[in-house]
């Protein structure tokens, strides 16, 4: 008869009872005991934080906004780069085409 093999739930569940295992050293035994008992608000602090969902989102756009129109003229300055210095004939040239006969 062949050696028994362990279940496949057994093998499955090992890893799972091995943290398991390893949080119970971690926390002394318990997780009563580092429990906390009383949580304190401060209530301006908390006033402010519910009430502040728009301001911060209004932030966050301007932000974006600001990081794209940064990179929007820098985007402009490396193409005015590449293309050269443009001379004032060359401007009125591009800007008023000579009229056909």
């Amino acid at each position: 008869m062949p050696p028994s093999r362990p279940s496949n739930v057994k093998l499955l569940t090992e890893g799972a009872q091995y943290i398991k295992r390893k949080r119970r050293q971690d926390n002394g035994g318990g997780g009563r005991e580092k429990q906390i008992d009383k949580i304190l608000f401060n209530d301006d602090d908390r006033a402010e934080f519910l009430t502040g969902f728009s301001k911060r989102k209004q932030a966050k756009l301007a932000e974006k906004r600001e990081r794209a129109k940064k990179r929007d003229e820098d985007e402009l300055k490396a193409q005015k780069k590449e293309v050269g210095p443009v001379t004032a004939a060359a401007a009125t040239a591009v800007a008023r085409p000579a009229p056909q006969r």
